[in-house]
C-alpha cells in the first residue's frame, strides 16, 4: 500500500529506485560481492583494473582483482591490497575455483559494474547552472564530499554502501536545494511533448 501511494505521489517508477538501492546479490566464482559502492570504483580505478576504464580490454587478472575487492568493505579491500602475498592468495583461489568460462563471469562481473554506475535521470532547472563554470574536482570528489558535509555521512558510508543508493542522495540533496528536478514520468512526458512542438516550429 504505501508503495503504490508512493508511485502514486511520485509517478517515480518505484520498481526501478529500489533495485537500484537495494540491488539483487551477486556471487560470481563462489564469491559473493558486495553491492557495488564508490569505494569500489575507486580502488579499482586506482588498481587501474579494465572493468572501469574504456580503453583496456579486461583479463583473467582484472577479474580476480575485481572479485576481491568487491568481495569485501572498502576498508577490508585496502588491507587485503597491502598484503604481501596477495598475488599467491589470488593463484591459490584461482586453483581452488577449478575451471570456469572466463568471458561468461567477465560479462557478468560487468553487468554488475554498469548497472550500479548507472545513474537516476534528472535534469538542470534553467537559471540553476552553477555560472557555467565546470568543477575541477572528479565527480567521486564532488559526491563524496557533498554527502558529508550536506548529509552528514561519515566517509565509511560513503565508501560503502551500494552506488545506486549514493546517486539516489546526492541527486536528491541537490534537488531538495531547487538545483535540479529527477526525472519523474510525468516529466519525461512533458519533455518529450515538448521537444515535438519544437520540432514542429522548426519544420
Amino acid at each position: 500500500m504505501l508503495v503504490l501511494l508512493l508511485q502514486q505521489a511520485c509517478d517515480i517508477n518505484v520498481d526501478e529506485y529500489l533495485q537500484s538501492i537495494i540491488p539483487e546479490p551477486v556471487t560470481i566464482l563462489g564469491q559473493d560481492l558486495r553491492p557495488f559502492s564508490l569505494g569500489h570504483y575507486l580502488l579499482l580505478t586506482r588498481l587501474d583494473c579494465a572493468f572501469v576504464s574504456e580503453n583496456k580490454e579486461p583479463l583473467l587478472g582484472d577479474l580476480l582483482l575485481g572479485l576481491l575487492v568487491c568481495g569485501n568493505t572498502f576498508e577490508g579491500a585496502q588491507e587485503l591490497l597491502r598484503r604481501g602475498e596477495l598475488g599467491e592468495d589470488i593463484k591459490a583461489w584461482a586453483e581452488n575455483v577449478g575451471e570456469f568460462e572466463a568471458d561468461e563471469k567477465a560479462k557478468l562481473f560487468a553487468e554488475y559494474i554498469n548497472a550500479a554506475l548507472e545513474m537516476p535521470k534528472f535534469w538542470v532547472k534553467p537559471g540553476e547552472s552553477s555560472g557555467g563554470e565546470k568543477a575541477g574536482a572528479p565527480w567521486p570528489q564532488a559526491m563524496r564530499v557533498k554527502l558529508i558535509s550536506e548529509g552528514g555521512f561519515s566517509p565509511s558510508a560513503v565508501m560503502n554502501q551500494p552506488l545506486g543508493q549514493t546517486w539516489w542522495d546526492y541527486l536528491t540533496l541537490n534537488e531538495l536545494k531547487g538545483a535540479l528536478k529527477i526525472n519523474d514520468d510525468t516529466t519525461s512526458e512533458l519533455l518529450r511533448r515538448h521537444r515535438e512542438a519544437q520540432e514542429g516550429i522548426n519544420d
